[in-house]
């Protein structure tokens, strides 16, 4: 038990509840051990890279703890490389509550094998609110290394503040495509 305990503070067991779901407490969220980059970084904001988008604070005001912000460019991306292949079940990003929290809208989330930003699409972000910044998006196990958040076709900023990726755990039940654990 102290060891979950000291597992869920350090942030390498997420527990989070949503209205959709609750992820196992058995399940590790994968970007916390993964590699990140952008397409560009907003040099006006100091600190904005893409590292904080992997770094476990789930603050929605950028002022607060910086966020990941490129600047405004052309199909700017987002991508996590978690070095392997994973079935992912479920994504989890946290949009910012301060201005830009509307920036995303449009982004697609691309899950697969190529490091190139022409994956599968599990997901396009069209329903964004600043009173409601968890997004939750059930990605079937979709199979992949690289998942991405991607601008494409046109301009925009990518900024969020945290992704979370979960992945399917053999044996547990399925809702929706995802795992869950009944409440």
């Amino acid at each position: 038990m102290k060891i979950l305990i000291i597992l869920v503070i350090c942030g390498l067991i997420d527990v989070t509840r949503s209205s959709e779901c609750i992820v196992s407490p058995n399940n590790i969220n994968l970007a916390l051990f993964g590699r990140v980059c952008q397409s560009s970084t907003f040099a006006s904001v100091p600190r904005c890279g893409a590292d904080r988008g992997v770094d476990g604070i789930s603050e929605t005001d950028n002022k607060i703890s910086p966020c990941v912000i490129t600047k405004l460019e052309s199909q700017p991306w987002f991508t996590l490389d978690m070095e392997e292949g994973y079935l992912v079940g479920l994504v989890r990003i946290v949009l910012r509550t301060d201005d830009c929290w509307d920036c995303m809208n449009g982004v697609q989330l691309q899950i697969g094998d190529s490091p190139d930003r022409d994956n599968p699409v599990c997901a396009t972000i069209t329903e964004v609110s600043r009173e409601k910044p968890l997004l939750t998006f059930f990605c079937n196990g979709m199979q992949g290394r690289y998942v991405t958040l991607i601008h494409a076709g046109h301009s925009g900023i990518i900024s969020f503040c945290e992704i979370k990726v979960y992945q399917h755990l053999p044996g547990e039940q399925l809702s929706q495509g995802i795992p869950v654990q009944e409440s």
